[in-house]
């Protein structure tokens, strides 16, 4: 039975203990005892096996939901569970937050969010939220782990050395123009400033004072706090107003600590955790639907796909690639305006992808219409399919790789 009452460190120090008993022997195992702690949707979840480590494997699973625990490892290394929390999906303050309450309120940076921590074999390791590794070629060919020790003033040196001596996942914002946002602009090169830790033992989210602790012992730098009280319904209008006019920033996140009682093995318990939201301009939102006239304003979508090629493997499909944009979309945009900008996504995804993404997918669209028996000789039919299929792609590009595709069949 999922526990879904529980805080989410607790059910995660519960998995880790049933798994040390159990030890599971594969994805599918792992996958088996998980799913009595968290709600696992099919399809919500990617499995992995991507390590061999003195002929031991790493092999897991990453949960892709966006929910509070978006990109938890749970996994298995050299037969001994290797757990990491992931980072949540934020939503806005005026939706979320729980009023009149202290809340701590930090700047918001444009970039990629990336979790860095220490492998059981020793390896520093960074990931971004759907992905379990970051020294592999991710968004545009971008290589976050190396990225990240391209960053000045002895910055990964010190992340890396937090994580290695205080056993904990530090999250941070990569940034600059080695990697850069839609909405702000950075004159520096590349650079990484942390905004939450996460212990390990107690898969808790430390607060500001802990944070701000490690920063001073160990030498790298955090978020900066914008303003700090009780967060009220005017707060946060005047918190999105103070955004209008600033270019260092995209926006704010609120933080604050929620206590969670709850029962377990008869006995009551209390648990404290991080509660987030984040605040951005409502005038520039509005003004952004106002030009798409009721669709999603293309610089959105465009940050929506860097941020879902981010976390896919290079060379992912067309079609993951929508799916997994249209996924990002949804943390801001209901179904309707969803459904209604679905070609222009399409569309922008096809301007951005290269020409041979392109071509393999129209490539295997072509092998399954012929493996249906469809008569590959009507262009006016097949053409026309292809252009169903692929909104945005010119035609004059569709056409000559149904010829060639035309042309290899009947020459095999």
């Amino acid at each position: 039975m999922v526990k879904n009452y529980l805080p989410i460190s607790t059910r995660l120090r519960l998995l880790r203990e049933r798994m040390e008993e159990e030890k599971p022997k594969d994805k599918k195992e792992i996958l088996r005892i998980a799913k009595q702690f968290f709600t696992l949707e099919e399809g919500k979840k990617k499995d992995f096996k991507t390590f061999r480590h003195f002929n031991h494997q790493w092999y897991g699973i990453i949960t892709l939901k966006r929910n509070d625990y978006l990109g938890t490892i749970i996994s298995m290394w050299k037969d001994k569970p290797f757990i990491i929390r992931g980072y949540p999906k934020i939503k806005y303050a005026d939706q979320v937050a729980y009023l009149n309450r202290d809340y701590i309120v930090e700047s918001k940076y444009g970039g990629t969010n990336l979790g860095c921590f220490i492998l059981p074999n020793g390896m520093f390791m960074c990931k971004t939220r759907r992905v379990e590794r970051g020294d592999r070629e991710g968004y545009q060919g971008r290589v976050w782990l190396k990225l990240l020790k391209d960053c000045p003033d002895g910055i990964p040196e010190a992340v890396e050395r937090c994580c290695r001596e205080e056993n904990v996942v530090i999250f941070g914002e990569l940034y600059g123009k080695r990697n850069p946002d839609i909405f702000v602009t950075y004159d520096i090169d590349i650079y990484f400033k942390v905004f939450d830790i996460v212990d390990l033992e107690t898969f808790r989210f430390l607060d500001r004072k802990e944070i701000e602790n490690f920063s001073s012992k160990y030498g790298f730098k955090t978020v900066e706090v914008e303003w700090q009280g009780k967060l009220t319904l005017e707060t946060i209008q005047w918190l999105e107003q103070s955004l209008e006019g600033r270019s260092d920033v995209d926006g704010f996140v609120a933080k604050t600590y929620m206590r969670m009682g709850y029962m377990l093995n008869d006995t009551f318990h209390t648990e404290f955790d991080r509660f987030f939201c984040k605040i951005k301009s409502e005038e520039i939102k509005a003004q952004c639907i106002r030009i798409a006239k009721a669709t999603i304003p293309t610089p959105l979508i465009r940050e929506a796909i860097k941020k879902a090629s981010e976390n896919l493997p290079v060379g992912a499909s067309h079609k993951e690639l929508l799916a997994m944009t249209i996924e990002e979309l949804k943390e801001e945009w209901d179904e309707d305006f969803i459904k209604k900008s679905r070609d222009k996504i399409k569309r922008i995804i096809y301007d951005v992808m290269t020409y041979p993404e392109v071509e393999r997918d129209i490539w295997r669209f072509l092998e399954e219409m012929d493996m249906r028996g469809v008569d590959l000789t009507d262009k006016k039919y097949v053409m026309r399919a292809i252009a169903n299929m692929f909104v945005g792609v010119k035609p004059n590009l569709m056409y000559k790789i149904y010829m060639r595709y035309l042309n290899e069949r009947k020459s095999s």
